[in-house]
């Protein structure tokens, strides 16, 4: 048929439009030997319509282009570093001003992750994002939800012992059985900062994973016991980065400024106490 060269056109063109082709051909290679051929429909039929958008004001001062995968990076110290990956189906942008914030305050790099399907973080790409500033001597690692979770930022800290000296968690908790740091008190500093409306990563007793079975509490079995945890009184999910309103969320009783208020001053003294240990 004549017709079939442009149809298949169209359909390449749908797919990089829709979903990154890279981000797709990575995320299918690593869920294939769990779900087997329904992977092929799961991502960009069923997980792509879920990404939240990150706000104007949040991409206000961003490169135009908001496709590519070229990190966000705030320069405001080149002593200490943090690595941050997004949450998983949420756009990078929406960190930007909670990062931009961050390194002007603790005078640090921040980079700010843009993984082509963040279902796959990998060691690898963190460091050839670290590469990019030598300067840093002093790393650490930071995500929100999925991004800070055991297919995120913590299975990048878990990789890189000897590179990551500190690993900040924004409404994640640890799932599965693959990766554990309870053993790494003496050499890691972590924090873990929640919030009391977050439905999704509840710190409520006996709450449990809106995306998994089991307890919520029981993840945090993975985390040394050295690990900071603080809990932003009225927060919510979304509330860590700016994408308006999340599937499965409470209701957040403060304002989106205070929790960012909150979050920020966390972070600086987090990257404090790392800086320290470097």
């Amino acid at each position: 048929m004549r017709h079939k060269p442009a149809i298949a056109a169209a359909a390449v063109a749908f797919l990089l439009g829709w979903f990154d082709i890279v981000g797709y051909v990575r995320y299918v290679a690593f869920f294939w030997p769990y779900l087997g051929p329904p992977v092929l429909l799961y991502g960009p039929f069923f997980v792509r319509p879920l990404f939240k958008n990150a706000s104007p004001a949040a991409r206000a001062g961003l490169p135009a282009s908001r496709y590519g995968n070229a990190p966000y990076e705030f320069l405001g110290g080149n002593d200490i570093g943090l690595v941050f990956y997004p949450g998983a189906a949420v756009e990078a942008a929406a960190y930007a001003p909670l990062c931009r914030r961050v390194a002007e305050e603790a005078k640090a790099t921040i980079i700010l992750a843009r993984a082509p399907f963040r279902t796959v973080i990998t060691t690898e790409a963190f460091h050839k994002l670290t590469a990019r500033h030598p300067s840093v001597k002093t790393w650490a690692v930071g995500g929100h939800s999925h991004g800070a979770g055991s297919f995120g930022g913590m299975k990048v800290v878990s990789k890189a012992p000897d590179v990551v000296r500190g690993f900040a968690m924004l409404g994640a908790v640890p799932t599965g059985e693959w990766t554990d740091l309870s053993n790494r008190h003496r050499d890691l500093e972590v924090l873990n900062v929640l919030a009391s409306e977050d439905a999704i990563a509840s710190p409520q007793k006996g709450a449990r994973h809106v995306y998994g079975d089991g307890l919520i509490a029981d993840g945090f079995k993975k985390l040394p016991k050295s690990t900071r945890r603080v809990i932003i009184k009225g927060g919510n999910h979304a509330g860590f980065g700016d994408n308006g309103i999340q599937t499965h969320d409470g209701e957040r009783t403060i304002s989106h400024e205070d929790q960012q208020d909150q979050t920020a001053r966390h972070l600086v003294a987090f990257l404090k106490r790392v800086r320290k240990r470097g």
